[in-house]
């Protein structure tokens, strides 16, 4: 994940007058000491306590140092620039404490106490997928929302695609299988989720927000809605990120026989919930393969 906690330091009152600056410093360029130190001051960020909320982390030193847990965060520092440009451990270390302390409610809010149910309640689309503002760093590659790209797709939902590389890749790869998709279903609309969906582990209940979900509404026969899970992954985040991999092959394989009806007004709705492997531009095809078996 990303994200940022600010730090702001005022020194003796006649300093105060001077020119504010601030700096960002991402957590891989605070010293490895420091952010241990922070981390041992809080039971809750103990080995045995992140291995209950992260099944697959093999060791501390992984939660600090890859980019899926706290190397992917970063403290924006404020005050005047001599201070600024001369932080000491100290401030680095009351920094972090007050970052981890924000890591640990966005854990546990994300965190039910029960277990992921085999039941998918129905919602309105316009409940769930509402018109959102989003924040984007300025250098970052999301900046790029692929408007002129999505201004005359018709089957993609919004107007802008915000994402990493991996998943504008996947958007891309969807536009040109659209013909072959076609051929099959007569309505087609991919949908970004910027957090507003979860979805839950059926282990232990962990909260998972997929990236996209595709609508795929069959052509022929009886009218059925498919709607698929879909998540792009860099392919030096999968292996930190397996469980996810795992709980959508899960979903595909426990539903893959299964077809919700839902009433609405005087018929039925039907619905298929599909899971698909994690997409990663390197094994571009193996995804093709999957989410194209309908």
């Amino acid at each position: 994940g990303t994200g940022e906690i600010t730090a702001v330091f005022n020194n003796k009152k006649q300093e105060q007058k001077e020119k504010q600056v601030q700096k960002d410093i991402n957590l891989k360029n605070i010293e490895l000491h420091i952010i241990k130190n922070a981390l041992a001051k809080n039971e809750f960020f103990t080995f045995n306590s992140l291995k209950f909320y992260f099944p697959y982390l093999k060791s501390t030193t992984d939660f600090i140092v890859k980019n899926e847990y706290l190397a992917g965060l970063s403290i924006t520092f404020k005050g005047i620039k001599r201070d600024i440009d001369c932080l000491n451990n100290q401030s680095k270390f009351l920094a972090v404490l007050k970052l981890l302390e924000q890591v640990e409610k966005e854990i546990k809010d994300n965190l039910t106490d029960f277990k992921g149910s085999n039941n998918f309640i129905p919602y309105l689309l316009k409940k769930v997928f509402i018109d959102k503002t989003i924040r984007i760093k300025k250098d970052s590659q999301k900046l790029d929302g692929q408007k002129e790209f999505l201004e005359d797709k018709n089957w993609y939902v919004f107007n802008a695609n915000y994402g990493t590389s991996e998943e504008k890749a996947l958007v891309k790869l969807i536009d040109r299988q659209i013909e072959e998709l076609r051929k099959k279903f007569k309505e087609i609309y991919l949908v970004r989720n910027e957090r507003q969906l979860k979805i839950f582990n059926f282990k232990d209940g962990q909260a998972f927000e997929p990236d996209y979900l595709l609508f795929l509404i069959k052509k022929n026969g009886k009218s059925i809605t498919y709607q698929l899970f879909l998540e792009p992954k860099g392919k030096h985040l999968v292996e930190g990120e397996k469980w996810k991999s795992q709980f959508l092959e899960e979903i595909k394989e426990r539903f893959k026989d299964k077809t919700w009806e839902f009433p609405k007004l005087q018929r039925l709705e039907r619905h298929k919930i599909i899971g698909v492997p994690f997409y990663t531009n390197e094994d571009e095809n193996d995804f093709k393969e999957n989410y194209l078996k309908v």
